[in-house]
């Protein structure tokens, strides 16, 4: 099934997969500017290793904002949402008695709509299930939920290792929330690590604290076409497979001969994160469920998606939920309808206002003042 983009108008996914719906991840010298000695060093964040409020302790990231402030854990109440939106907050676990492990013990997740609103944590209830199940299956680890604000406050942070990000976001990223997603979960997980899961995505049976190793620097499940899940992976911080993607995604959107037209499975989504991860691992039969050895002393856990992913239940629903003459659709549609979303191959359809030109002549327009290529 192919992904649709919700956060907000668009979802965090932007790939199909065979598991129950999940919505929808050469380089030029003079514009690609891989940072610094320290980009893959052994950063001392191994000291609070699992405690994600403390910072990495890179130079490039000594300014960081903490996660908590990111997503302004500490509001706890009083959010009035409009029927039948609930409020959802962030879950905090500060204890780290539960043992060290390289990834961090938190679960990132976003939905974005295109513009702040004070309703931005207001979800649908279907939605809450799915978050309460990873709440059930991960006791130990906090839930960080990254609304517009959140996720604009990321991308605005300063990025020395990736100096191309802001003039990109602004010139050639046309199809704000989907591509921005996926651009946002490769640096949310760079600069914090954790888990990344889209809102579609429960854990299955099998999945759960115990399935994760200390050891593990990467985890991810193994989609449709036995690519590394874009939709539920985690790593630790700074880690080689973001690092790369990220340039990944950068060269593909320089490459870009029509900003109009994207696709973005192939531009910014799963395809990008599968080239990110083939760069690190060094295993022939790097794509197939095991553990593998990659570069930079990193071990990488891939698991098969059977028993280890679930979504929203199967079964039919009413909506709307209080009509005299519902009609029955699945969770899933309920969820998108009370989420306004909108898939991203519709927003590519009906674009409006959007230049048919290439990304590199959307830089120039913008560093030259230029409003066309007359």
């Amino acid at each position: 099934m192919e992904s649709s983009q919700a956060h907000g108008v668009t979802s965090a996914s932007t790939v199909s997969r065979a598991i129950p719906v999940v919505f929808r991840f050469a380089l030029l010298s003079f514009f690609i500017v891989a940072t610094a000695n320290n980009t893959f060093r052994d950063n001392s964040y191994s000291t609070v290793r699992g405690n994600i409020y403390k910072q990495s302790a890179t130079d490039s990231h000594s300014m960081t904002v903490p996660v908590g402030q990111l997503t302004k854990s500490h509001i706890q109440d009083n959010l009035e949402c409009p029927e039948p939106l609930v409020p959802l907050y962030d879950k905090v676990v500060s204890d780290t008695s539960s043992g060290k492990q390289n990834i961090p013990r938190a679960i990132h997740m976003a939905w974005i709509r295109g513009f702040s609103t004070p309703q931005s944590r207001c979800i649908s209830p279907d939605m809450m299930e799915i978050v309460d199940k990873w709440k059930e299956a991960f006791p130990s680890y906090s839930l960080h939920f990254h609304d517009d604000e959140a996720v604009d406050t990321l991308l605005g942070q300063e990025w020395p290792e990736f100096p191309q990000l802001p003039k990109l976001m602004k010139s050639c990223v046309k199809y704000g929330n989907a591509m921005r997603i996926d651009i946002w979960r490769v640096l949310i997980l760079y600069r914090y690590g954790g888990f990344y899961s889209d809102f579609e995505v429960a854990p299955g049976l099998e999945l759960n604290e115990s399935t994760v190793d200390e050891n593990d620097s990467f985890f991810s499940l193994s989609d449709s076409w036995n690519r590394p899940s874009q939709w539920l992976h985690g790593m630790e911080p700074n880690h080689p497979i973001a690092f790369f993607t990220a340039l990944e995604i950068f060269t593909r959107l320089l490459k870009l001969e029509d900003v109009s037209e994207v696709k973005l499975v192939f531009l910014t989504g799963p395809d990008a994160f599968k080239t990110g991860y083939s760069k690190v691992v060094l295993d022939k039969n790097l794509f197939e469920p095991g553990v593998h050895q990659a570069k930079y002393n990193k071990i990488v856990r891939k698991l098969p998606l059977a028993k280890y992913a679930g979504g929203f239940d199967r079964e039919l629903v009413p909506f709307p939920r209080n009509s005299s003459s519902p009609r029955n659709v699945t969770k899933k549609e309920r969820a998108l309808a009370e989420m306004k979303a909108v898939h991203w191959k519709k927003a590519v359809r009906e674009r409006v206002g959007i230049p048919k030109s290439s990304c590199w002549d959307q830089l120039y327009m913008a560093e030259n003042n230029a409003t066309s290529l007359a």
